[in-house]
């Protein structure tokens, strides 16, 4: 019979802690390198660009989604659906000092949970309107319970359909001045737009999204006039739209891939002629390669963007607990960017 080699219970022990050393190591550079691999390509991007606040509502299952400034608070607000199932929030961060003020609950017109896809938000007058997602609708939400209280119910829909073949999805809002522009995501086979909405453009890029640009009233219906002005036709994959000083900046993402922001001249928007939406025929100009200015390539999963002070806001789902990928990266922070440097940079 052969004899069998005894390990002293030390020795075993010395065995054990070595595998778990190694096991922590091939760990470690696994991270490291998934963090070079996603970061080193945008080093541009965060050599142009400041840490501003900590993302809120990651640790409990929140997605960030909607992003905008409030100048009356002086905050920025920002909305989260639940992966869980829960109820969806609203968050406010003071834009000094990066800190989170409160949190809102959102809450059905009945009272029950609010658990919908939240997309955007944006704020007019007595209100705070947030995408409906996969819905063709903005809900309406009071601005003074959003802003003073822990809880805030639906009070109302601003409707985004004239029939199945006729309505548009919002999955983005943005308010200024005097208008709201509210628009939809496109990706083939996942988020399918209708084929009315996808044209040709002068240029000869396939735009395959729209958004409508509705004028703001304070004795309008929930602040919104019910007949749009005009209609923009849209690349691919937009999550978020800003326009500051003339240019419209578009936020366009979708899974690992990089996100990318693309900078339009709005006096260089080609007239498309017409398109009937929501009943109506309205003026179409379309956002493209004629009108492009300049790109910026960012990390994935890029959302809603804010213009304030000349600097370029984002935040992103990446660190969220449905992705986590972010955790390893810098996905949990918003950063705010001067354009002007990364244009140099690139």
């Amino acid at each position: 019979m052969e004899n069998v080699k005894k390990f002293s219970p030390r020795r075993l022990l010395q065995i054990v802690v070595a595998i778990l050393l190694a096991l922590v190591l091939v760990a470690c550079l696994v991270v490291l390198g998934f963090r070079a691999y996603m970061m080193l390509p945008v080093t541009d991007y965060y050599l142009a660009s400041d840490r501003e606040f900590e993302i809120p509502g990651l640790e409990e299952g929140a997605v960030p989604q909607g992003f905008c400034h409030d100048e009356r608070s002086d905050c920025f607000l920002m909305t989260g659906y639940s992966a869980s199932g829960k109820a969806s929030r609203l968050y406010m961060i003071d834009v000094e000092s990066g800190e989170l003020r409160h949190s809102v609950t959102l809450l059905e017109k009945d009272g029950g949970d609010f658990t919908g896809h939240v997309g955007g938000v944006a704020v007019f007058d007595r209100y705070v309107y947030v995408a409906g997602g996969g819905e063709s609708c903005l809900f309406v939400f009071d601005y003074q319970q959003v802003t003073t209280e822990g809880t805030a119910s639906v009070i109302g829909e601003i409707p985004l359909s004239n029939g199945k073949d006729d309505a548009l999805n919002a999955s983005f809002v943005f308010t200024e001045g005097d208008r709201l522009i509210v628009g939809e995501f496109h990706r083939a086979g996942d988020y399918d737009t209708l084929d009315s909405h996808k044209i040709t453009t002068q240029s000869g890029d396939k735009n395959n999204a729209l958004a409508l640009e509705f004028p703001l009233r304070a004795d309008a219906p929930f602040g919104v006039a019910a007949s749009a002005t005009c209609a923009y036709s849209l690349p691919d994959q937009v999550q978020g739209m800003c326009i500051a000083e003339g240019k419209a900046y578009l936020s366009t993402s979708w899974g690992l891939s990089f996100s990318y922001i693309y900078e339009h001249d709005m006096t260089e928007l080609s007239d498309e002629g017409t398109i009937t939406v929501l009943g109506e025929e309205l003026p179409l100009y379309a956002m493209d390669s004629g009108s492009l200015v300049e790109e910026y390539q960012l990390p994935p999963m890029a959302e809603e963007i804010v213009m304030l002070e000349g600097r370029l806001y984002v935040v992103g789902e990446s660190a969220s607990s449905k992705y986590i990928f972010g955790k390893f990266t810098e996905g949990k922070w918003c950063y705010s960017t001067d354009l002007d440097q990364l244009r140099e940079e690139d």
